[in-house]
């Protein structure tokens, strides 16, 4: 039986995507002129998670965090995180089975995840 654990997520309430998958990253990084090398991409840790997208089809895994501190560190300036309460995300925090942890972010399978707490990003 799979460990259960929590995860944070940012993503927009109206259809469940992330900030990368959205693009809002990209404005994050052009508006607000936010440093790359202290808010890297996914695929900057991508190694941590080959085994896992390996094994399982696209669309199966979300990204997030193991702490409310991890989602400050990569969100880390408060405009940043006024601009996506703005855009139309939400922090939300899952119940989680399968969590698999990165040095910087987890990932966690869709389909096992419950949403049991939503707050403003900026809230953090």
């Amino acid at each position: 039986m799979a460990r259960t654990s929590y995860a944070w997520r940012v993503e927009r309430m109206s259809d469940g995507t992330g900030p990368y998958t959205a693009g809002a990253a990209r404005l994050l990084l052009r508006d607000l002129d936010v440093d790359v090398y202290s808010h890297p991409g996914p695929a900057q840790e991508i190694s941590s998670f080959t085994d896992a997208f390996a094994s399982k089809p696209r669309g199966y895994w979300l990204f997030g965090f193991r702490s409310l501190r991890q989602v400050r560190d990569w969100f880390y300036t408060a405009p940043a995180r006024r601009y996506l309460d703005n855009h139309g995300y939400r922090l939300t925090r899952y119940r989680v089975a399968g969590r698999v942890d990165g040095d910087m972010q987890v990932l966690f399978p869709a389909a096992k995840a419950e949403r049991v707490e939503e707050r403003a990003v900026a809230s953090i």
